[in-house]
């Protein structure tokens, strides 16, 4: 879904949020045989079924000024996964949760050639799984500056600061074995 309007001052509001879910299956097997005999040396299987939702909501307020636009947003992402594995480890049944909101304040605009954008924003993360839990809120500036050549060539540098964390997949049970001469 998504809502857009402009209030009678210019200012503009936008609102937006999708959700998903899908299911996905997963299967690897890696055998290894004595090639006289054709005993097993070596088993490797995987199987894994995954059910995923999510959701995305967003808010952005915008609104130009002699000194540049003003914008101020808020976009929170949920993800809820379920996971049965088989594998190295056994089998288990567990759940995985992911939530991510992002709050940011920015100033940008031109003067003449130049170009400019600065954020401010703090993003809190939390992810949990089987074992794991990550919980923190993180500051997250931004500053771009430019020049615009023409039209349709600018030159950018920008500096920013932006949490690398893994996502829900990744905080899994999942285990691949490595050997030789497979």
């Amino acid at each position: 879904l998504y809502y857009w309007f402009q209030t009678k001052s210019g200012a503009e509001w936008i609102f937006n949020i999708h959700s998903t879910l899908f299911y996905t299956k997963g299967e690897q097997r890696r055998y290894e045989s004595d090639l006289k005999t054709m005993e097993a040396i070596y088993t490797d299987e995987m199987f894994l079924n995954n059910n995923k939702y999510s959701t995305i909501a967003e808010t952005i307020y915008s609104k130009n000024n002699s000194f540049g636009t003003l914008n101020f947003g808020y976009k929170c992402e949920y993800s809820h996964l379920k996971s049965d594995i088989s594998n190295l480890y056994g089998a288990s049944y567990y759940t995985s949760d992911y939530l991510r909101q992002y709050a940011y304040g920015e100033l940008s605009g031109t003067q003449q050639k130049l170009l400019y954008r600065l954020s401010i924003g703090f993003m809190h993360l939390y992810n949990r799984s089987f074992s794991n839990t990550y919980n923190q809120v993180l500051f997250t500036p931004k500053i771009i500056a430019g020049y615009n050549f023409t039209q349709f060539t600018s030159i950018r540098f920008g500096l920013s600061a932006e949490p690398i964390v893994p996502d829900i997949n990744m905080l899994s049970n999942n285990v691949v074995r490595l050997t030789p001469d497979i």
